[in-house]
């Protein structure tokens, strides 16, 4: 995918935050079977938010942590994949 997607969704989010009133946003995007995403597409949701709503509120508990060197591995892979080292 290009930049212009998430210039796209940047776009539409001004809008939507422009348009309805709101305390925020959630941009959500799923990729991938392990996401629920059925079929392989380029979908995005932004949602207005409001103070409170509990919309979206995915996490069953909070996400254990790996260990730090691990973290650090990820960091190390990220700046690899953006290209920005």
């Amino acid at each position: 995918m290009g930049s212009g997607y998430g210039q796209c969704s940047a776009r539409i989010a001004r809008a939507v935050s422009t348009t309805f009133p709101s305390d925020g946003l959630s941009v959500w995007h799923s990729a991938g079977a392990a996401a629920n995403q059925e079929v392989p597409h380029l979908h995005v949701h932004i949602h207005p938010r409001f103070f409170g709503d509990n919309l979206l509120d995915i996490y069953p508990r909070s996400p254990e942590l790996p260990a730090r060197a691990v973290l650090d591995s990820y960091r190390a892979r990220l700046i690899d994949a953006l290209d920005v080292g």
